[in-house]
């Protein structure tokens, strides 16, 4: 996995005039959630870009820099909103101990909010897990479409807490107990 593989690279494209120009392409980082599966499979260099779109909500391609989060107009309670669209990330990580694998660097390891360890199951639950997929069960289930009521109430809610004033006091407990 090369860095411009996540980050995007620039492409050959034909304009209306025959002539052929670089464009960018972004590459799946410039989405609001990035699945990251094996990321410390990744090689150094590409978990450095990674590292530069969750500190800095930016990447860099030959030079250039590109904003991951460029304020957008939304319309919310009848009012024009400037709002900045979520990006996340989850990823996936193997053991260390597994071949072709690197440690992520603590700066990078720092941006995820949780970390879950997940234990091999036992031999009943895997025998279920089989069951499902053979009978399909496990891919039955329908894709819920998003309630657009439920979608503004959720904006409401982020220009609410973005709003909020955090007092000082707050502020230096948080910075005490990190």
């Amino acid at each position: 996995l090369m860095p411009s593989d996540i980050t995007g690279t620039l492409m050959p494209e034909r304009g209306p005039d025959g002539q052929t120009d670089l464009r960018f392409r972004p590459g799946p980082i410039f989405h609001q959630l990035l699945i990251a599966d094996e990321i410390n499979r990744a090689t150094p260099k590409t978990q450095a870009a990674m590292l530069e779109a969750m500190a800095e909500y930016q990447v860099t391609v030959l030079g250039e820099t590109h904003n991951l989060r460029r304020e957008r107009s939304v319309m919310l309670d009848g009012a024009v909103r400037k709002v900045r669209p979520p990006f996340m990330v989850m990823a996936t990580q193997n053991p260390i101990d597994q071949e072709g694998t690197h440690d992520l660097p603590e700066a990078q390891s720092d941006r995820f909010m949780f970390k879950i360890l997940m234990r091999m199951p036992d031999s009943a639950i895997l025998a279920r897990i089989v069951r499902k997929e053979l009978t399909g069960a496990a891919s039955s289930r329908s894709a819920a479409e998003p309630d657009p009521a439920a979608v503004a109430r959720l904006q409401r809610a982020a220009l609410a807490v973005r709003s909020l004033a955090l007092p000082g006091a707050v502020l230096a407990q948080i910075l005490n107990m990190v």
